[in-house]
Parts: C-alpha cells; structure tokens; sequence
C-alpha cells in the first residue's frame, strides 16, 4: 500500500470519529425530546377532548336554561291569564249572589206582604151559610126536623178547618122581656149541646140569647110569631186562613 493510500485512510477514520458522536448524540436527542413530547401531546389532546365536551356540555345547560325561560314566561303568561279569569269570576260570582241576594229579598217582601195580608184578614170572617131552625111556644126542645138540619151542617163542617159556629136564640114579644132572654138563651143551648154532642169542637162555637129582639117577622100576627121563636147558626170562614189556602170549607 502506497503511502498515499495509507493517508487517505486515516484521514477517512478520523472524520468518521469526529463526526460518529454527534450522530450519535442527535439521534439520542430526538429520542429523548420524542419520549418527553409524546405524552404531552396525548394529554394536550385530551385536555381538548375534555374541553369539547365541556362546551358541550355548556352549550346543553344553555339550551336547557333558555327552555326553562320560556317554560317560565309561559306559565307567568298563563298565571296572568288564570289571575285575569279568576277575578272575572269572581267580580261575576259577587255580581250573581247580589242578583240572587235582590231577587229572594224581593220574593220574601212578597211574601211577607202576603202574610200581611191574610193576618190582617184573620179577624174577617165571610158568612158561609145560614141554618134557621124554630121553636113552639115557650118550647126549647129540638124537634127531629130540627135535628136534621143540624146533621146537615155537622156533615159539612167536621174535619174542616177556619170555621165558625155562631148560635143565636130568639124569642117571639110573648112575655116578658126577661122571660124570653132566658128562653133564647135555653134554646141556642139546646143547639150549641146538640153539636158538641155531635163532635163538633165547642171553642169553634160562639153562643148567645137575645130574646125578643130583632125580629124577622109581624109578632102581631101568629105566623109572624112562629118565625120569631127560632136559632140562628150561621157558618163563618175566615178570610185570612182562607186566603192561605187552608183546609177550609169551600
């Protein structure tokens, strides 16, 4: 090997040892650096991973919360609605219970006015009918034509209601004054006993003899006398019961 030769190859070696190292130590570098970067990348990545979802999440809570307003202001709008409702139904209520209040105070002053009415009638009393029935001569006793007349009325009158009985004894001028009120009294006794025997209530019964008052016909003559010695029943309704719409005789 030629002296040239031989140079050439040491100075090829030395430049291959100069140069070998920092290769080396480059190469060393990248790798190192690569081993430190590398799981900062991995965490960057997930840090924006992380924060992605978290605007997600964000972005959900936002829609949620703008839902939730408007859920909101709708039930305040309904409110208000329901609110307005309620107290024109209310304001309607009151004005309804003020007509009703209007209309029972008119229908009881009406009524009231009624009462009124039939109680100041109460102390009316309208003949009904009247029963005439006569006596012999200084004679009380009822006779069976008498008695007959007398079943007729009690016929009508028991269970009735809003009646009277009013009985007056009469005599004829025969005698005197104080002979014929006591005979007038014996026979409006006689017949007064005949309808309590008869089951007609003795307080619905008014009794009185009068004598020789009052009378229906001539006592000059003997028919006009006749007449004369008789009772009178006379049948009373009263008005204000009547007008009630009692049980009451027609």
């Amino acid at each position: 090997m030629s002296i040239k030769s031989i140079t050439s190859l040491m100075f090829a070696l030395m430049l291959f040892l100069t140069f070998a190292p920092a290769c080396a130590s480059k190469k060393y570098v990248r790798t190192t650096v690569n081993e430190r970067v590398s799981p900062i990348e991995g965490r960057a990545t997930e840090l924006e991973s992380g924060v992605r979802g978290l605007k997600d999440k964000t972005d959900n809570l936002e829609n949620q919360a703008n839902t939730l307003d408007t859920t909101t202001k709708k039930l305040q709008t309904d409110l208000s609605d329901l609110d307005e409702r309620s107290s024109r139904g209310i304001e309607d209520a009151k004005e309804e219970a003020k007509r009703q209040a209007s209309l029972a105070k008119q229908e009881s002053l009406a009524e009231t006015a009624k009462v009124d009415g039939r109680v100041n009638k109460l102390d009316n009393w309208q003949e009904q009918q009247i029963i005439t029935i006569n006596f012999k001569l200084n004679q009380h006793t009822l006779t069976n034509e008498s008695k007959a007349k007398l079943d007729a009325i009690v016929n009508e009158i028991l269970g009735q209601n809003g009646y009277i009985l009013e009985i007056k004894g009469f005599t004829d001028a025969t005698g005197s004054v104080d002979a014929n009120r006591k005979l007038s009294q014996l026979r409006a006794q006689a017949v007064f006993q005949y309808l309590v025997e008869k089951d007609v209530p003795s307080y619905k019964i008014n009794m009185v003899g009068v004598g020789e008052i009052k009378p229906i016909s001539d006592n000059k003559t003997k028919s006009g006398r006749a007449e004369n010695r008789r009772v009178e029943i006379r049948l009373l309704v009263n008005e204000g019961i009547k007008s009630g719409q009692l049980n009451v005789l027609p």
